[in-house]
């Protein structure tokens, strides 16, 4: 069989059943296979139509009752269109021709039966033909819907543009992306509704797509939507051509990314950009720098300035407002800084209290320095957070471009070191950068490297001083006074390495070897010599060790594995120490007392002088600075204020210690 491997069901009109199957078993001789079943009424015809399915009709046209005619009549009712052959009679010529009228597929003569196989054949391959090309219809129809319903529904914009660029189609999905309704986008052209800067850059990609007969991929067009705002399409497109192979136009499709290109955005900003401010961040201010140092070398260079910001006293309104409230104030502080500095300068946050300032184009470079006391000036002024008022003042370094800047490390570097110039000299002030200020730097950096290696190279020693009652020149303890014995530079003092060692974190461990030493040192003495058992050990501490919460822990620690009394250890501090943490330090010296410890004021008189801590915090010995002493010969003043500081002590029942006393 031709037209499918599907066995064909032939239903035949026949009221007498053996000339029915006289009709079958010809058609079966010629070779054919199918189904077949009779009817010789139309409710019969009826039923087998929709149960049987026929894919062919055979009837003659002598049926009582119910003619061919009939049955034809019935077929084209059911809106079906099944092959129908009439069989007749010559008798029954005048119902063939009616019946070929409604639409027979053919008409056979009893007389001529014999092409009765011929003639199924073909009509059976014609409603095979005839079903293909439905259902090709069917599938296409049902393509084209799936595709419109998928263009209309889908979330990007498809649209055909002619030569011109002038929209001929567009989906419904053109109101959601640019905010127009169809009516309103057909006919526009495309140049007209992208932003003008890319306009222009538009316009040359038709060009170039016209004249390499190529559409073009991920090409992203700024539209303005209908309600102002900024959208971003990214269009990938194919190029239409006409009959003649010319392109008559292009078709594609526009993915709204408006979204990823603000995330994106926000990402940059980010980078760069300090999260809590909103002002510019090391990176960008870097970056910035770069560029302006690199301008500075070209045949017209210009000037700019580095204004390194450090604000006094910070760490103390953090610590006692909270980091919330210190968060406020400096961003607080950002919005002053933008309104000290002009229009075109930088400011930006490289962390913590520390902003740093890039000023351009300065037409003289003491227009630095203006800027830098306007900010110093609008400082002045307090900050309102929540119920309180807040003063504050800054330290400022300022760097001014010369020829030998190449980096911007090394001018921030130079703003860094004039700013704690500036703070060294008592802060709320500027400092001009100069090469003695690098050398100074330099020097301080060299001797904290050097002094990591000092613990290694054991070049740390102590000296110990006597201390004498002066009634009767007993000799009643010693005050361990520690040395560096540098390879290079002899013995150092510890005012050149104290300070740099509380900076790097150096003195914990300097402090701790210190007690360690003293103790040790002094329990060895008093074993050798009986007599030395009440002599007693002085030992200095930094600010930064006696706010140590482990402290008394420690000297506990070095008391057991030394094996000297506590009584026989004395600590010393400044007033200057304690002046901001009375409390705590009050509870720190009761732990230590605990031990048998006692503590020394040191340099009273040099500080605030101060009766009331003083009367609060129980010292044993007070001593008189070394600057009252060795003048006491010099002035009659500075020997009443020692007499003063001696009566006092006396009253709080107080040992006095004075220093500067060698000769």
């Amino acid at each position: 069989m031709t037209f499918s491997d599907k066995i064909p069901r032939i239903l035949v009109v026949e009221a007498v059943e053996a000339d029915a199957e006289a009709v079958l078993c010809l058609l079966r001789g010629s070779g054919l296979h199918f189904e077949a079943k009779r009817v010789a009424t139309r409710k019969n015809f009826v039923t087998e139509m929709a149960n049987f399915s026929p894919d062919l009709i055979l009837s003659n046209s002598s049926v009582p009752r119910f003619s061919a005619f009939d049955a034809l009549r019935v077929l084209k009712d059911s809106a079906r269109d099944t092959p129908f052959i009439l069989y007749a009679d010559p008798v029954g010529e005048e119902v063939a021709v009616e019946c070929m009228k409604e639409g027979a597929f053919d008409c056979i003569l009893k007389s001529s039966l014999a092409r009765l196989p011929v003639s199924v054949q073909n009509a059976l391959e014609a409603g095979e033909a005839r079903r293909s090309r439905e259902q090709a219809v069917r599938s296409l129809r049902e393509s084209e819907e799936k595709f419109r319903s998928m263009v209309e529904s889908t979330n990007e914009w498809i649209w055909e543009e002619d030569l011109a660029g002038r929209i001929i189609y567009s989906n419904p999905a053109v109101k959601s992306i640019l905010g127009c309704t169809l009516d309103e986008i057909m006919g526009q052209f495309v140049h007209d509704l992208v932003l003008e800067d890319d306009s222009i850059f538009v316009t040359e990609m038709y060009r170039e797509s016209i004249k390499e007969r190529k559409g073009w991929s991920q090409m992203v067009r700024r539209f303005r939507h209908r309600n102002g705002s900024i959208c971003y399409l990214e269009s990938n497109a194919a190029p239409v051509f006409g009959p003649d192979g010319a392109i008559v136009g292009f078709r594609g499709s526009d993915r709204d990314i408006t979204e990823r290109k603000r995330t994106e955005a926000q990402l940059l900003h980010d980078a760069f950009h300090d999260s809590l401010t909103g002002l510019a961040n090391r990176t960008l201010f870097m970056e910035h720098l770069q560029l302006c140092i690199a301008k500075g070398k070209s045949r017209r260079p210009r000037r700019f300035a580095v204004l390194y910001l450090d604000f006094d006293r910070f760490k103390i309104i953090n610590d006692s407002l909270g980091h919330a409230e210190g968060d406020k104030l400096l961003k607080y502080i950002a919005r002053r800084l933008e309104a000290c500095t002009r229009p075109g300068d930088l400011v930006a946050r490289f962390g913590g209290d520390e902003f740093v300032i890039l000023l351009g184009d300065l037409s003289e470079q003491s227009e630095a320095l203006l800027v830098a006391e306007r900010i110093r000036n609008g400082l002045n002024d307090p900050f309102d957070i929540g119920q309180r008022t807040i003063f504050i003042t800054t330290s400022i370094g300022v760097a001014l471009s010369t020829a030998k800047h190449t980096s911007a490390e090394d001018m921030v570097r130079d703003a860094d070191i004039s700013m704690y110039a500036a703070k060294a000299s008592g802060g709320a002030q500027y400092q001009i950068f100069d090469e003695a200020m690098h050398a100074q730097a330099s020097r301080k950096l060299q001797l904290e490297t050097e002094m990591r290696g000092a613990f290694e190279n054991r070049e740390f020693q102590l000296q110990y001083q006597p201390v004498v009652r002066l009634d009767s020149g007993e000799l009643v303890g010693f005050e361990a006074l520690i040395r560096w014995d540098h390879p290079t530079r002899g013995i150092l003092p510890p005012s050149e390495f104290i300070p740099i060692a509380e900076e790097n974190g150096l003195i914990f461990k300097l402090g701790q070897w210190t007690v360690q030493e003293s103790c040790r040192q002094m329990r060895e003495w008093q074993q050798l010599y009986p007599k030395a058992e009440n002599l007693t050990v002085a030992v200095n501490l930094s600010s930064k060790e006696f706010r140590q919460p482990e402290l008394a822990e420690k000297v506990a620690a070095t008391l057991r594995s030394t094996g000297l009394p506590g009584k026989c250890l004395k600590l010393e501090i400044t007033e200057s120490h304690i002046m901001d943490h009375t409390g705590p330090a009050l509870k720190m010296i009761n732990r230590l007392r605990a031990l048998g410890v006692e503590f020394s004021l040191d340099d009273f008189g040099t500080g605030y002088s101060s009766l009331s801590y003083l009367h609060r915090l129980p010292f044993s010995y007070l001593k008189i600075d070394r600057s009252f002493v060795s003048q006491m010969c010099e002035s009659t003043e500075n020997s009443e204020i020692v007499n003063t500081i001696i009566r006092l002590a006396q009253s709080l029942n107080m040992k006095v210690v004075a220093e500067g006393v060698e000769t």
